[in-house]
């Protein structure tokens, strides 16, 4: 368990890998790392209320196998993506919000990206930014009730 503190300016601000299960990180801000502010790598974990503030990659990095569950929590000013699940599977993220990220201005960045992944959840989040939602890689996913403060915001990418 990680809970109340803040992490700046290393290559992950939190990291979670290696198989571990049961990990629980609560009331957490991790910014102004190089990398990713949240790494889960294979790993089963919850986040709540865990805010990645403007890294110098991804807000959050998710991959592999592993239960993932997200809430109440923010991606806001990531040069890249600012929730990024790759090859993953049982990850939700609910009641979050995706903030201003791809700040790279490629356009090439989402605020949510989920690539190959199947059986996660995208629920009541608000996406503001120009990023929008990524679903690709003949992805299954479940999304609902996603608003949007700009236009498009929530559109479904599906490629």
């Amino acid at each position: 368990t990680v809970q109340s503190c803040k992490v700046k300016g290393y290559e992950r601000g939190v990291r979670v890998s290696g198989g571990s299960s049961g990990v629980s990180i609560t009331d957490v801000e991790t910014k102004k790392n190089t990398r990713y502010g949240v790494d889960n790598t294979s790993s089963s974990a919850v986040y709540t209320r865990v805010q990645a503030i403007n890294n110098g990659d991804e807000g959050w990095h998710i991959s592999g196998s592993g239960t993932v569950e997200i809430s109440d929590s923010l991606a806001y000013l990531n040069f890249k993506e600012g929730f990024y699940c790759l090859n993953c599977a049982n990850v939700t993220i609910r009641d979050s919000q995706a903030t201003e990220n791809s700040q790279d201005t490629s356009g090439t960045h989402q605020d949510v990206y989920l690539d190959t992944p199947a059986g996660n959840n995208i629920v009541d989040n608000v996406i503001v930014g120009t990023g929008g939602l990524r679903i690709l890689g003949g992805a299954v996913a479940s999304v609902s009730a996603c608003t949007s403060q700009v236009p498009n915001g929530c559109t479904i990418i599906s490629e």
